[in-house]
Order: C-alpha cells, then structure tokens, then sequence
C-alpha cells in the first residue's frame, strides 16, 4: 500500500457498504529500497499502485543508503496515517527479504 489516499477512499466505501463489519480488511505496506525497485515494482505489478511523488521522493534522497534510509520512513509514515482508520483491523508489513529493517520501521512508527 503506497497511496494512501485512494486506499482511505476505497476504504471508505467499502465501509459505507457495512463489509467493514463483516471481514477484517488489513492494509499490507513494504519498504522501498530504491527508486529503481519502486519503479520496477510499478512497471512489473499492476496491483503496485506507486505514485510518482514516492518515487521522486526516493530518487532526490541520493545514493542507494539513502534511499533505503527514505523507504524505511515511508514505510512507517504510511503506518502512521493507517493506524486508526475506521474499518481497518490491522496492517501487515510485507518484509519480503528486509526482515532486518521491521523492527527499524516499528520503532519509526510508534509501535
């Protein structure tokens, strides 16, 4: 989940609807590595709904570092802004192979 702003939307009608109170909806989040694995991600999935701002934001940070630095805090800000959203029941961080960065992105969100 990279845009949080269509998934608010689609969470809210899927509430309005009452299916919130019927399944539990999770909101699954990944840390960027890169401005390259981000667009490759997007190019690649079409259920990678990456915006454009993610993927300049990633690219000014700098070198490859920095850009992992960039993904783990936009990991945890997406966290921050699901974190208490009406219908949601919980969040699932996909690690997929960067285990070693959870408990970096838990401490940078306040879990």
């Amino acid at each position: 989940m990279f845009d949080i702003e269509t998934f608010k939307l689609w969470l809210d009608a899927v509430r309005k609807e009452g299916f919130t109170k019927k399944v539990a909806i999770l909101a699954g989040v990944y840390p960027l590595g890169s401005a390259a694995e981000a667009q490759k991600l997007r190019d690649t999935y079409a259920e990678f709904c990456i915006p454009d701002k993610v993927i300049e934001r990633l690219k000014k940070t700098g070198d490859d570092a920095a850009q992992k630095k960039e993904g783990i805090a936009i990991c945890a800000e997406t966290i921050k802004q699901l974190k208490g959203l009406e219908g949601l029941r919980g969040i699932h961080i996909l690690s997929g192979g960067k285990e070693a960065s959870v408990p970096e992105i838990l401490a940078a969100a306040g879990l």
